[in-house]
């Protein structure tokens, strides 16, 4: 399956990863080691996210307040956003 990010998405955990190395140098590549991880769980089973739109799932970060909002079909995953929980939400809809 192909992992694609959304343009979005992209700055996102961009921005999140430069915001946690500035605060705790090697902290945002813990981050981005986490996204990583999480979509590997996310690839071996898509179905296990939880349904928060027709056709969108969201798996939580185990030690981030961040989720991954992702779509998939048999021979794509396309991540969709890495939302902080404390953004408004259903910010990345258009996205869809």
């Amino acid at each position: 399956m192909t992992v694609t990010f959304h343009d979005a998405a992209r700055s996102e955990l961009s921005e999140a990863v430069a915001f946690y190395n500035e605060n705790a140098p090697g902290l945002g590549d813990i981050f981005a080691a986490e996204v990583r991880s999480t979509v590997v769980r996310i690839l071996a089973h898509p179905d296990a996210g939880f349904s928060v739109r027709p056709m969108v799932r969201r798996r939580l970060l185990l030690h981030f307040p961040y989720s991954i909002l992702y779509s998939f079909s048999e021979q794509r995953l396309r991540i969709l956003a890495v939302m902080h929980h404390h953004r408004e939400p259903g910010y990345w809809e258009d996205r869809i």
